[in-house]
């Protein structure tokens, strides 16, 4: 038996061991997270019995941690929800880049009649 065929053996062994076991995951990129940094702004008016509301969501994401490389043509949007009485719904921003600002404003108008409330429901994403 040849002196390095021990050392062969023990090499192969260590080989397929490493191959085998279960590792974590590698070259995988980067874990990344969009962090929201929106605001929600509302307004009433009325005018006789002409009721108006307006909601606006305004902001950013961050990307954390910066500079990963998957969320370079990683997309998102935003959206504002105005429901006055019955009427309205929610409205959203064209896709636009992870770390663009945004800002987008849903109104509504409607005719109101004296001594009837109409619920106003908001909310922004």
């Amino acid at each position: 038996m040849n002196r390095f065929m021990p050392f062969l053996l023990a090499s192969l062994i260590l080989l397929l061991l490493l191959l085998l076991s279960p590792s974590s995951p590698r070259a995988q990129g980067c874990s990344a997270s969009l962090e929201p940094h929106f605001s929600v702004y509302t307004s009433t008016t009325r005018d006789g019995t002409t009721i108006r509301t307006s909601v606006t969501i305004q902001g950013y994401a961050r990307v954390s941690p910066l500079g990963c490389p998957q969320m370079n043509t990683a997309t998102h949007n935003v959206g504002a929800q105005n429901v006055l009485g019955s009427t309205g719904g929610w409205n959203y921003s064209a896709s636009g880049c992870s770390t663009c600002y945004f800002s987008l404003v849903n109104s509504q108008v409607i005719g109101g009649v004296p001594g009837v409330i109409y619920p106003f429901t908001y909310n922004g994403v």
